[in-house]
């Protein structure tokens, strides 16, 4: 080779530029690998996109779904709350539509009870007008009958008078009276008398008029009979002893009235304030020691003398009568009917009893033994058996008493013969009651 010539460099080989230009080649395969990808790379963004778009959409159409729903909803709660708010105003109305009804009704009922309420005031009004002009006769009557006493209580014509008078101004009065006399007058003419009007009335027109009289006739027989068995107890006979004076140790029992219980003193009282009576003055003396219960008269024979003495003034009679009938018959009606008692048999027993005292502690024993009494719902026969029977055990207890068994066998006869209305003929002890 020649100096100064370049000496060509040697032609690679083919293994030499196969290594020489690696690089190249790789610089081209990474150029074709971002070609690709530049190629690829739209295609990726448009299904990105379309992708994304898609779920734009999707979101989007899901968004307006639910708004869409949501509006629904709330369309239909408003829908719900208009159909809520008219019910409920309807339903309003309705209330104010049946309370203005109700209130109507209220209204129209306070009307009616007011116009019954002055029915009631002017039907009350006339009612007392109608009572107080009844008052007012009955007053009249009444004091008719007290000026008319003297003649009621006297004979003859006069008391004839008297009756026709009273059955003239007032039937029921009249009545009234006769039923009274007939019970309780010492004097058969009144007694017969006051029995004739009675019936006369049983043939009265008017129906409670003759009903009235009917009612009083079998009371009076009624009453008759019951009292004339206790005056056989009594006395013996049928009539009433006005002139019996018994002294019992320390006590003194007049016709029945007593010293010590007190009913002796008011008897004497009442009859020394009675007009005409003739014995006043002998008995005044005695009123101080009839007050205080002075034993000692149980055995002042000139005051038994004096009782006796007066027995034989009919005024003293008609007193008895009428104390009689206020402190023993009166009482014993009054507690025959507290009992229930409804019979004339049970009344019999139990006025026997109000004589004889020991009335409340029977009562109270036969209760115990029955568990009540007829007003309760005890059988009035049951318990009129079981009263007998306690009151003849309380009897024979006592000496004293056992002389009265009697009384009660007499009655527990009665109730043997199921003569519960005291029907005649009645016997005690041998003595004949119609």
């Amino acid at each position: 080779m020649r100096e100064g010539t370049e000496v060509p460099e040697s032609t690679p080989s083919g293994a030499e530029q196969m290594e020489a230009g690696a690089p190249g080649v790789e610089q081209k395969k990474d150029k074709d690998i971002w070609d690709k990808l530049s190629s690829l790379s739209s295609l990726i963004s448009g299904v990105v996109i379309a992708g994304l778009g898609l779920w734009l959409n999707h979101s989007l159409t899901a968004g307006q779904q639910r708004m869409e729903l949501i509006q629904h909803q709330t369309e239909e709660r408003q829908r719900a709350l208009e159909l809520s708010i008219e019910g409920a105003h309807n339903n309003a109305l309705e209330l104010q539509a049946q309370h203005a009804m109700d209130l109507q009704d209220k209204q129209f009922n306070q009307s009616q009870k007011l116009d019954q309420l002055r029915l009631q005031i002017e039907q009350a009004k006339q009612e007392q007008e109608r009572l107080h002009d009844e008052a007012a006769d009955k007053l009249q009557h009444a004091q008719l009958a007290k000026d008319l006493m003297p003649q009621l209580q006297s004979s003859g014509q006069a008391r004839s008078s008297a009756l026709a008078l009273i059955e003239s101004v007032d039937s029921v009065l009249a009545i009234k009276l006769s039923l009274n006399y007939s019970e309780t007058s010492s004097s058969p003419e009144l007694r017969n008398a006051a029995t004739a009007t009675l019936k006369k009335f049983e043939g009265s027109a008017d129906p409670d008029t003759q009903k009235l009289a009917k009612d009083a006739l079998v009371q009076s027989q009624t009453s008759r009979r019951i009292q004339a068995i206790v005056n056989v107890f009594e006395t013996g006979t049928t009539k009433r002893d006005y002139n019996s004076v018994i002294s019992i140790g320390s006590d003194l029992f007049y016709a029945g009235f007593g010293l010590r219980s007190g009913t002796l003193k008011q008897l004497v009282q009442k009859y020394i304030n009675a007009p005409d009576a003739k014995q006043a003055g002998a008995l005044t003396p005695y009123v101080a020691d009839l007050s205080s219960n002075d034993a000692s008269l149980a055995t002042n024979e000139s005051f038994k003398n004096t009782l006796r003495n007066a027995s034989e003034d009919p005024v003293m009679q008609r007193v008895q009568d009428e104390l009689f009938q206020a402190k023993f018959w009166q009482p014993a009606q009054t507690r025959a009917a507290d009992l229930g008692l409804k019979l004339p048999l049970s009344l019999a027993v139990i006025y026997d009893s109000s004589l004889q005292g020991g009335l409340a502690r029977i009562v109270t024993a036969t209760n115990n033994q029955t568990g009540g009494t007829p007003l309760t719902g005890v059988d009035e026969k049951v318990w009129i058996r079981a009263y007998l029977e306690q009151r003849r055990s309380w009897f024979a207890s006592s000496p004293l008493l056992s002389q009265s068994v009697n009384r009660v066998d007499t009655f527990r006869t009665l109730v043997a013969k199921d003569n519960w209305l005291l029907s005649p003929p009645i016997v005690v002890q041998g003595v004949a009651i119609d």
